[in-house]
């Protein structure tokens, strides 16, 4: 059970909302003046794959995207070949026997992390999962599914059977990805450790942390899949669940550096990156929920989320906090924020935010879009994007543009602080889209369909 403590904390928060309230008044609402609407490009190849796009990365020389099967309720991870589209390989996760730890027809979630050899993924069976990264033989069919006793599994760690994490469904919450993240030989990992709010139904409508002594935070060796070090200050006071990936901080001369992770608590805690030991964590009136993954704004590190606001209101509020790196780096227990950000009227942020040149671009549920600078939490302007809220698509950068899926839409949106709308395309997302980019392609996935474009070609 949440404490009253806890619960008390959260409500404080008004607190913190009250500041920013007569400044946020002073923006009016944007809206789209889409009178010239194009056509996408010709792709430069596209694949068919399952209804649901999960995640899509781009790494060393391959195209990842996390969906589900075509044939069956399982998820799936897809390697294609970025240049040409080839399919290299298709890793098959079987579904839980719990639909509500597991949903049918959900995609896999979590961006893997890549070597030049490997690369390791957190399915949304909690299991992390290490596959070699050797390209197809031209003698063999281009779509291999793998196996459970396949040799190309390097190996695997049950998180359930082995921590005995309880990880909720994937989509619980629009809830961030457990992205792994490899460093010094580590393979580090958020655990997706959970409590059943929400699930109440399930377990004699009670809300309280299944697991609290699993961790909610581990590493394991990436060459042998051995557990290194695991850290569960979180789990006990969960609040929905320890989803948000670290990231890793390091001073100016890489002398110093720690993890920076948002247990789930919420609270943020910094984590020796050798032994897992907690070295300090935020002060208790700092309190977020629903926290994205932190983001590296160059001097300062950036968490947004929500906060609900002050009962009898339901409602959620945006919240960011801003922590210089030297206040992450330096001595002492517990951390306060060099700056705090909240704006009560946009419920919540739902996408992790894209920096660029001093300012943090957060998209939140109700549709607008915030530009924040990053050295003051200070509002520079806000934008509605049209269908963008609940979607929990990605944005990504491209070419000083940001750009945005929306229902039946796809955005350019200038990267500044004007945030003016440079281009829209016709485009049917009726699910949520998922976009990421090279130098030289836009890759799209959405719709049981994806796609390769020449990122000349919407400039032109």
């Amino acid at each position: 059970m949440l404490s009253q403590s806890r619960k008390n904390v959260l409500h404080r928060s008004h607190i913190l909302i009250s500041a920013t309230i007569a400044m946020l008044n002073v923006f009016a609402a944007h809206a789209f003046a889409n009178d010239e609407i194009s056509n996408p490009p010709e792709p430069v190849w596209s694949a068919s794959i399952g209804r649901d796009a999960g995640t899509l990365s781009a790494a060393v020389s391959y195209l990842f995207v996390g969906t589900t099967s075509e044939n069956g309720p399982d998820a799936e991870l897809r390697c294609y070949d970025q240049m040409t589209g080839t399919p290299q390989w298709i890793y098959r996760s079987p579904r839980l026997s719990k639909t509500w730890l597991d949903q049918p027809r959900n995609a896999i979630r979590s961006r893997p992390a890549v070597t030049q050899s490997r690369t390791v993924l957190y399915t949304n069976r909690a299991e992390l999962i290490c596959l070699e990264l050797d390209e197809v033989p031209n003698d063999q069919t281009p779509e291999q599914i793998f196996g459970k006793d396949d040799e190309d599994i390097c190996w695997r760690f049950d998180l359930r059977s082995r921590l005995d994490v309880f990880k909720r469904d994937a989509a619980a919450y629009g809830m961030p990805p457990n992205d792994p993240l490899i460093h010094k030989g580590l393979l580090i990992c958020a655990t997706g450790n959970a409590s059943t709010l929400g699930l109440e139904r399930y377990y004699d409508g009670k809300t309280g942390v299944v697991s609290p002594k699993a961790p909610a935070c581990i590493a394991v060796d990436l060459q042998s899949g051995d557990l290194v070090w695991e850290n569960n200050d979180a789990s006990p006071n969960l609040i929905y669940s320890a989803n948000a990936s670290p990231l890793l901080v390091s001073s100016r001369n890489g002398n110093n550096e720690l993890l920076v992770f948002v247990g789930g608590d919420g609270k943020l805690y910094g984590i020796s990156v050798d032994s897992g030991r907690t070295l300090w964590e935020s002060c208790e009136a700092a309190t977020i929920v629903s926290p994205r993954q932190p983001v590296d704004c160059g001097e300062f590190v950036i968490i947004s989320g929500r906060m609900p606001l002050p009962a009898p209101k339901e409602e959620s509020t945006t919240v960011l906090w801003g922590f210089s790196k030297d206040t992450l780096l330096s001595g002492g227990d517990h951390k306060q924020p060099d700056w705090t950000c909240a704006a009560p009227e946009y419920h919540g942020a739902i996408t992790r935010g894209v920096y660029h040149n001093g300012a943090l671009f957060v998209l939140c549920e109700n549709g607008i879009l915030i530009c924040v600078d990053v050295s003051s939490g200070k509002i520079l302007n806000k934008r509605r994007i049209p269908s963008a809220g609940f979607s929990f698509s990605d944005i990504t950068i491209c070419k000083d543009h940001l750009l945005i899926p929306a229902e039946e839409k796809l955005y350019f949106v200038s990267a500044d602080t004007q945030m003016a709308v440079r281009k829209v395309y016709d485009w049917n997302f009726t699910q949520e889209a998922r976009l990421t980019n090279t130098s030289r392609h836009l890759f799209v996935a959405g719709n049981g369909q994806l796609h390769c474009y020449a990122i000349e070609d919407f400039f032109k």
